[in-house]
This record gives C-alpha cells, sequence and structure tokens, in this order.
C-alpha cells in the first residue's frame, strides 16, 4: 500500500506520539484498500473512530496521566456519594423530603455538597467529553502557532464532533459508499495534521480554508 505525501506526514507523526495511533491509522486504510474484504468499508471506519477516541488522550497526555486516568473507576465514586448522600439525609435539618427542603444550609448539608463538588471534579478530570478531550488536543499544539478566534476553534471542535459520529454510523452498518468514507477519512486527516504537526506558510491556508468551509457551513 502506497501512502501519499499527507499521508505519510501524518503516520509518521502519529507513530511518534504513540505507536499504537500509527497501526490504528495505517489498518483503517489497508482494510478499506482489501478488495477482497467485503465488510471492508465498517471495519475501516471502526480503526478511525478508534484513532479519534484515542488520539486527544494519547497525545495530549504523558504516558503516567494516561494510566492514572484508566485506574480511575467511577462505581465505587457512586457508591461513595450514595452513602454520603445516604448520611446527610439523616442529619441534616434541612431535608424532609427528596422534593421537600427547607431552611439555611446546615453542616451536614454542606459537608455533602462539598463532596459532590470533588465527585465532580474527578469526574471532569478522568472522563472528559469528546470534545474537551480534542479541545484540550488544539491547546497543545505547537506553541509559536497564532491563537484562531474562540468562534472559529468551536467550529472546529464541532466538526471534530460531528466526523466521528460519521465514522460511528459507518462501523455500525448504517450505510454509507465508500466515496463518502474516503471524504471522511481526508477530513480527519487534515485535521489531525493541523493539530499533530509544525505548521507551515501552507497549513496557515489550509486553515484559512476550513475556518470558510466552517462559517459557510454554519
Amino acid at each position: 500500500m502506497i501512502l501519499s505525501s499527507r499521508q505519510s506526514r501524518l503516520f509518521e507523526s502519529l507513530v511518534n506520539h504513540d505507536h499504537s495511533l500509527g497501526k490504528m491509522y495505517w489498518g483503517g486504510l489497508y482494510v478499506l484498500n482489501d478488495g477482497a474484504n467485503p465488510d471492508r468499508i465498517s471495519q475501516s471506519a471502526h480503526s478511525f473512530r478508534e484513532l479519534m477516541e484515542k488520539a486527544p488522550r494519547y497525545i495530549s497526555r504523558l504516558p503516567e496521566e494516561r494510566k492514572q486516568r484508566t485506574r480511575y473507576s467511577l462505581k465505587p465514586k457512586v457508591h461513595e456519594l450514595q452513602d454520603a448522600w445516604t448520611k446527610m439525609q439523616k442529619t441534616s435539618n434541612c431535608f424532609e423530603s427528596d422534593l421537600d427542603w427547607s431552611g439555611e444550609i446546615d453542616t451536614p448539608l454542606n459537608n455533602f455538597l462539598e463532596h459532590l463538588c470533588q465527585f465532580f471534579k474527578e469526574f471532569q478530570e478522568n472522563r472528559p467529553t469528546q470534545r474537551q478531550e480534542f479541545a484540550g488536543l488544539r491547546q497543545r499544539r505547537d506553541p509559536s502557532t497564532e491563537a484562531l478566534p474562540e468562534n472559529v476553534e468551536h467550529l472546529i471542535t464541532e466538526k471534530w464532533k460531528n466526523l466521528y459520529q460519521k465514522f460511528v454510523g459507518i462501523c455500525h452498518h448504517r450505510y454509507s459508499s465508500e466515496p463518502e468514507l474516503e471524504l471522511y477519512i481526508e477530513q480527519l486527516e487534515e485535521m489531525l495534521i493541523l493539530v499533530l504537526t509544525p505548521q507551515t506558510v501552507s497549513d496557515h491556508e489550509m486553515i484559512k480554508q476550513q475556518i470558510n468551509i466552517l462559517e459557510n457551513n454554519d
């Protein structure tokens, strides 16, 4: 399989960040080019969906940070929060029933609210949304790159989310033609190149083109 110059540039950048990202990208292209595979479109889309899920967290965080987030388990945190909720119900003078609260916030209720704040803080740090993941990746791009306007950053992040949904639909065997999948792959390649590789004059021209496309489609 022969890669184009753009694909080679992206593949090299992905491998340099994390070898598994390069494997996902290469695998998605390889299976799409396997004419003997009757399910190649959905299997290719699955590889690119995985790439979109993993790239932001693999690239924007050190391996030690990824391990820490992997160890984060939501179930025991929810049980802990439930225990705090039950204790507060028994001790707070503000609580009368689930739909009936009265009085000023007392110590038991205040303690529970602090516990709740900590729960959401840890959840956000360890389970960010896909848009937050990609936004974090964009913020870690080449520091010499001129920052884009906030509304443009939002449009690009929304495009990332929508593109991810396209791959999800295809890998779940919702109908899609090969040219349509190839178009989505090309769009993903352009977005990843913009945030993963040092930007040249031609890259800035690409950004301007992307901004025009996004604003016209808004």
